[in-house]
């Protein structure tokens, strides 16, 4: 029993020890449709997004009124053009940038934020070309805070 003790102190010692703000990595979710991975709240994530651009064939970043502030928590679908459902993919980013790996050809990208919606078509290169880009800009909001994290606007800290 004393080994398992042992072992369970270590563990909550090292959990102890990281920073109280210390980030997690961001990876790519993998799914039949493409894979995707949002990020870019904080210095760290947008750092990790920029690397983790490099390996993608498409980006997009949603943004706030004239400003230009980041947008987090936007609903996202994507639709390649001639292809059934098993061509479609839809999540929340979770962060104003996010990197896609899709397959070659036109995609219709919907987003919405704060009740509104805008698309935008997107034409996905073969890999090792130039990223398709298409940047989303939204009404800002006067609850956003619009440089307020998501985790700052829920502790009201905006």
């Amino acid at each position: 029993m004393r080994p398992i003790c042992t072992l369970v102190g270590i563990a909550l010692g090292a959990l102890a020890a990281l920073p109280a703000g210390a980030q997690t990595l961001l990876g790519y979710q993998r799914t039949a449709a493409g894979d995707w991975v949002c990020g870019g709240v904080g210095t760290e994530e947008r750092r990790q997004m920029r690397a983790l651009e490099a390996e993608a064939n498409a980006t997009l970043l949603f943004v706030a009124g004239r400003r230009g502030g980041y947008l987090a928590e936007v609903a996202v679908e994507l639709r390649r053009a001639g292809a059934g459902e098993a061509s479609s993919l839809a999540f929340t980013a979770e962060g104003p940038m996010c990197a896609l790996r899709l397959e070659p050809g036109s995609w219709r990208v919907r987003a919405r934020h704060a009740g509104e919606t805008r698309e935008r078509s997107l034409r996905v290169p073969a890999a090792g070309r130039q990223p398709a880009r298409a940047v989303f800009v939204f009404p800002a909001q006067p609850w956003d805070g619009v440089w307020a994290s998501p985790e700052e606007k829920r502790s009201g800290r905006e």
